[in-house]
């Protein structure tokens, strides 16, 4: 039977690590992207996924278009760029929509100098719309999350959950969109949803207690578009357009550098760089992706 529960979250939990590298012991990955689309067919109950993991790598994009339903995700370290929409007409009668786009990067951050009383900041330009004929079926959502230095190896080691929160020092999330849920679900990740905001560009400045997160740690920042519902009585319409772009700076503060492992993020200056080559995953075989759904 096919399962119409509407897609609720994209988890990357566990990867293989299984590349070589010069050393004997394989580099530890501290940086990387991460891009996929999920869409189950409310006509045939068939699921459609298209991804893009590259753990130790800076660029990735996918996308998705079956149906009726086109997704889209890219991810950019270098520009500190997000992107993704997820849009679709179906007819009464196509059954349970279940789709989800989804883009993420994460790097390691290591602040430098006198720390104490002063906050990361974190800016965000957001620049996106969503429309749809049931809002409510419509989650739009932008999370920010800081783990302690190494999680994110321990978790593509499959050795912790991603979202482990006994990991995780600080975070946040905002739904987005003026036609979509203001309160999407987001506790499998650990936060909740601090504000919400309409269509159009904002700008959103976070300011992080350094006393909370340390000197050194990986920060994720990952876009979300899911819709849900069922139209098996009703057709459906929606567009949730994020693919302008979700613009990430970082700042250290008066007198404190940041340097990233990834070299690249906006904000921040190049790391020490680390031995042995980067392994580079995939997702063809080096990755898990776990889909959770659950009834509203």
């Amino acid at each position: 039977m096919h399962d119409s529960r509407p897609f609720r979250q994209f988890l990357t939990l566990t990867a293989l690590a299984l590349a070589a590298t010069t050393d004997a012991a394989a580099a530890s990955i501290t940086y990387g992207v991460s891009t996929a689309q999920f869409m189950q067919s409310g006509l045939n109950g068939t699921v459609y996924t298209d991804e893009d993991f590259t753990y130790g790598g800076t660029t990735g994009t996918s996308s998705l278009s079956q149906d009726g339903i086109s997704l889209f995700g890219s991810a950019n370290l270098a520009t500190g760029q997000l992107r993704v929409s997820n849009s679709g007409t179906v007819p009464g009668g196509y059954g349970g929509i279940n789709a989800g786009a989804f883009a993420s990067f994460i790097d390691t951050i290591t602040a430098t100098g006198s720390t104490g009383g002063l906050n990361l900041g974190v800016n965000l330009t957001i620049d996106g719309s969503t429309t749809s004929t049931l809002p409510n079926n419509t989650d739009v959502f932008l999370r920010i999350q800081i783990y302690q230095p190494g999680h994110f190896q321990a978790a593509i080691d499959g050795l912790v959950n991603f979202y482990d929160p006994s990991a995780l020092l600080w975070g946040t999330a905002f739904s987005l969109g003026s036609q979509s849920n203001t309160n999407p679900n987001v506790s499998p990740y650990g936060v909740t949803v601090a504000g919400h905001y309409n269509n159009g560009t904002v700008v959103v400045p976070l300011n992080i207690p350094y006393g909370l997160i340390g000197t050194q740690f990986e920060i994720q920042i990952a876009l979300h578009a899911n819709q849900g519902g069922s139209a098996a009585g009703q057709g459906q319409s929606w567009n949730s357009d994020y693919s302008h772009t979700i613009g990430v700076e970082l700042s250290g503060g008066n007198g404190v550098t940041l340097q990233s492992n990834s070299g690249v993020l906006p904000g921040a200056t190049s790391a020490v760089p680390e031995p042995g080559s980067y392994l580079l995953f995939s997702a063809g075989g080096l990755a898990m992706l776990v889909l959770r759904h659950w009834r509203r």
